[in-house]
């Protein structure tokens, strides 16, 4: 199963997050991607038979859905998302215009000993921040624009384990 590029889910939310079918000037105003990036990814997801293009409206193709909603539920194109936006978040954050603003840093890494009590304490202020997002996601999902929503990216794992896991990918 072919996985979806972190622009083709960018273009899919915008699909599924307001009108039934947008012109090609909306998803670009929607998603802050060029009308000509727009313009290729929707012939993309059309010949993957994820939209439809008709008379220069763009909507998702749920008559096919059973085709393609497996393809953006698939773990591996999750999994590949997410590292692509952690990794663009940390470039991001350490580029030279980011440089001058250090104190401002919006990405951290925290590594700390925990007992038992602590990390049961930090995985539920994780599963609160987890259901405060969701309960505003909702509530502004209608008429905002896909390109204001802020990306957050969170977990924890032992250091241990981490290091291994490198290791073995090498």
């Amino acid at each position: 199963m072919s996985s979806l590029l972190v622009v083709e889910r960018m273009v899919i939310e915008s699909l599924g997050n307001g009108k039934k079918d947008q012109r090609i000037k909306d998803l670009s105003e929607d998603t802050g991607l060029s009308e000509g990036l727009i313009r290729s990814i929707v012939f993309h997801l059309t010949n993957k038979g994820i939209t439809v293009n008709q008379q220069g409206r763009v909507s998702l193709n749920w008559e096919r859905k059973d085709e393609w909603i497996p393809m953006i539920k698939n773990q591996e194109g999750i999994k590949t998302e997410i590292k692509e936006l952690f990794s663009a978040l940390v470039n991001h954050n350490f580029s030279e215009d980011q440089a001058e603003h250090k104190k401002e840093r919006r990405i951290h890494l925290k590594k700390a000993w925990l007992s038992e009590y602590e990390h049961s304490l930090v995985q539920a202020k994780l599963r609160e921040l987890d259901e405060f997002l969701d309960k505003i996601s909702l509530q502004k999902k209608s008429n905002s624009k896909i390109k204001e929503q802020k990306v957050f990216i969170w977990g924890m794992s032992g250091y241990q384990t981490l290091v291994n896991e490198l290791l073995h990918a090498v």
